[in-house]
């Protein structure tokens, strides 16, 4: 596996931040809780960024 460095990690999360509002949208349309989906996202990503 590659594990992205703290800086790759903040690019990806600011590349994708304007798309975050959007794909909660999506999911809420789906019938899925978007906005605790991404939530659990960012967790997961706060608990496992490399530092």
């Amino acid at each position: 596996f590659y594990k992205l460095s703290a800086a790759e990690t903040d690019a990806w999360v600011k590349a994708s931040a304007s798309l975050h509002d959007e794909w909660v949208a999506d999911m809420d349309k789906r019938g899925q809780p978007g906005k605790q989906m991404l939530q659990d996202a960012k967790d997961l990503l706060a608990k496992y960024r490399t530092k």
